[in-house]
């Protein structure tokens, strides 16, 4: 059997599908181990897999990694220059000798020095993406969180599309610089690193289904969409008994959610959606964290319950319509809830998930900076009386539950051992 390392830097969004495909290759017999942030030791150790520390010691819930995170403007480049590029020598260093010992390994979006690491030490190399909007296609263009605006504007013809991502990209160039001094001390030639030089590769995962982003001409000719690889630790769990009562004894509730890095910040959106369930006269369920929980739960009754959280793969199915910030893991699990959605972006890749997911038909959006109690109730009201969505979320629904992306991901990585 062989020895396997995943490695990925972010939040639990972003390490919870690489942990996902590390305890399937390791239920096939495979030699798994996870080189992350110091910051997840016990939570990785604790679902049973092997764990190496490197570099950067990135904590998710660090003020000014949140606030770079969650500004839609030039969040990015601060993240990147701030915290992504010049950590990028140390996590080179501190991959090195484990990449060396391993027989493949798998990186992830953030994982600029994977293809530096292919090359020095010879070893096979997968690279796992997450969300559509990072292969920058030209023949459907990503929907930029800077720009958000632009998606009217982009060219009707690809060769124009990509004048325009390559014009965005040589903006980024400058901030990139310590990558590329490290691209020159091991020989390799300087590229656009947000495309080029992560999708050189055998193979590149692209971990959502089909139905959410569909091949395009312009993909790397290795690129393979396997549909969605959901994972949490906690999905064997039973609801509690004050939550699976609450959704026995009464109809279909909103679910109100903010995913995992949001919710660490984020009393005003609680206390809005808390007023928009009152005035709704739904019942809901309102996902609050453990930093939150002992406030609010106080208001528990028996039209609205606040949660800590709970496994969405369980509780989406038990609802009526599903509120969210548009992460690719909380909107691949919606879609295969069978629910409709209403999404409320603000950053990263939410915008354009949110654009896909109502280009699908499966849901709606409304952009952070315009939430109100009355903009948020108007749309909730529309989704829940709209036959038309409601029926397309459920048979979106059932076609994304007949894909199994962490087998057909497992699979393929099987080929080239």
């Amino acid at each position: 059997m062989a020895k396997i390392l995943f490695t990925t830097l972010g939040s639990l969004g972003d390490l919870h599908p690489p942990m996902g495909l590390a305890k399937e290759m390791q239920r096939r017999g495979h030699f798994v181990t996870l080189a992350v942030s110091e910051y997840y030791r016990d939570y990785i150790e604790g679902a049973g897999l092997s764990f190496k520390p490197v570099r950067p010691n990135i904590e998710p819930n660090n003020k000014d990694i949140l606030r770079a995170v969650l500004e839609p403007i030039h969040g990015s480049r601060v993240l990147h220059e701030s915290f992504i590029f010049p950590s990028m020598a140390d996590y080179y260093a501190d991959l090195y000798p484990l990449v060396k010992e391993s027989d493949l390994f798998v990186s992830s979006i953030l994982g600029y020095v994977a293809p530096l690491l292919a090359k020095t030490t010879g070893t096979p190399w997968v690279n796992a993406l997450l969300s559509p909007m990072v292969l920058w296609s030209a023949y459907e263009p990503p929907v930029l969180p800077p720009i958000a605006w632009f998606r009217f504007l982009w060219g009707k013809t690809p060769r124009l599309n990509k004048f325009i991502l390559d014009t965005i990209f040589k903006s980024f160039g400058m901030m990139s610089e310590p990558l590329q001094l490290l691209r020159d001390s091991v020989g390799l030639p300087r590229v656009n690193i947000y495309k080029e030089g992560q999708y050189s590769v055998p193979l590149l995962l692209c971990l959502w289904s089909p139905l959410f982003g569909s091949p395009q001409l312009d993909w790397p000719p290795s690129a393979t969409a396997t549909g969605f690889v959901f994972y949490d630790p906690k999905q064997e769990f039973k609801l509690s008994n004050e939550l699976q009562n609450y959704l026995d004894n009464g109809s279909a509730p909103l679910i109100f959610t903010l995913g995992s890095t949001m919710v660490e910040d984020a009393v005003a959106q609680i206390e809005l959606f808390i007023e928009v369930a009152q005035r709704s006269k739904e019942r809901a369920i309102i996902t609050v964290g453990k930093n939150h929980l002992e406030k609010y739960q106080k208001g528990n009754s028996e039209k609205l319950l606040f949660i800590d959280y709970a496994p969405y793969e369980k509780l989406f199915p038990r609802g009526k319509l599903i509120i969210h910030q548009g992460g690719v893991g909380t909107t691949g699990q919606a879609l295969q809830s069978g629910r409709a959605m209403l999404i409320t972006p603000s950053c990263m890749d939410q915008i354009d998930n949110a654009v896909r997911i109502k280009k699908m038909g499966a849901g709606t959006f409304l952009m952070s900076h315009k939430l109100s109690s009355e903009t948020l109730l108007r749309e909730i009201k529309l989704l829940i009386n709209s036959e038309t969505q409601n029926k397309r979320s459920a048979l979106l629904g059932a076609q994304i539950q007949q894909e199994n992306g962490i087998a057909r991901a497992a699979n393929e990585i099987e080929k080239l051992l």
